[in-house]
């Protein structure tokens, strides 16, 4: 079973190359911590809560 953790990360970084984007850029436009942002883009947030990821 995929978690929505990982699902949501994929998903991310299927719009980060689309759009031609780092994850360094995102961060900066969301203000969401660099730490943050890998455990979030590495599935090791066990749960991200929805205010994150309404920002990114």
């Amino acid at each position: 079973m995929v978690s929505l953790n990982y699902a949501f990360s994929t998903r991310v970084r299927e719009i980060l190359k689309e759009k031609k984007m780092t994850q360094y850029r995102l961060e900066q436009l969301t203000g969401i911590y660099h730490s943050t942002m890998n455990a979030i883009m590495n599935d090791r947030c066990k749960s991200s809560n929805f205010k994150t990821m309404a920002l990114i």
